[in-house]
């Protein structure tokens, strides 16, 4: 009898796996990935001292989820750090920080890429709002994206570089 009990047993378990290996089987879930990568590259170098240096700032979504940004969009480049020769903080901007003017919230689908362009001429500010010629040496743009996913339940960050050579007139 225990035999029989045992076999009826065996031959239970073996359908259910059986069962769940066919063509009706459940798949396993995938976890979704949030995840984006930010690249920062030159455009060229600079032709001429005081001509401008392009930089293109590019954030595409690696992951297998939406990804949402708040702001116009833009934050990518417009949130970069530019560095000077002595990897301080400068600004080619004013005022600063610079901040969106757009409460709205923008989203990038898998696969997806959006591109800015950000131009250094050669001109920084100071804190107070004075301009001043940049200095010759090599700088670098530092960009982060910060973003979440469609539950927006934590915030991610990317952040990509380039340096680049400035010379001025």
């Amino acid at each position: 009898m225990r035999t029989m009990i045992t076999r009826t047993l065996t031959v239970a378990a073996a359908a259910t796996l059986l069962h769940g290996c066919g063509k009706d089987a459940t798949p396993l879930a995938v976890k979704p990935v949030v995840r984006a990568e930010v690249t920062v590259t030159l455009a060229g170098p600079q032709a001429n001292p005081g001509d401008p240096v392009t930089l293109i700032v590019r954030l595409t979504n690696t992951g297998s989820e939406r990804i949402e940004m708040d702001g116009c969009g833009n934050e990518p480049v417009r949130q970069a750090l530019l560095l000077d020769p002595e990897s301080q903080v400068v600004y080619d901007y004013w005022p600063f920080p610079y901040q969106s003017l757009c409460p709205a919230i923008w989203f990038l689908k898998p696969g997806e890429t959006m591109e800015w362009t950000r131009e250094f001429a050669g001109q920084l500010y100071s804190q107070a709002g004075d301009a001043y010629p940049a200095p010759s040496g090599t700088y670098t743009l530092v960009s982060t994206a910060r973003f979440s996913g469609p539950t927006r339940d934590t915030r991610q960050t990317a952040t990509g570089s380039a340096t680049f050579a400035w010379s001025p007139p």
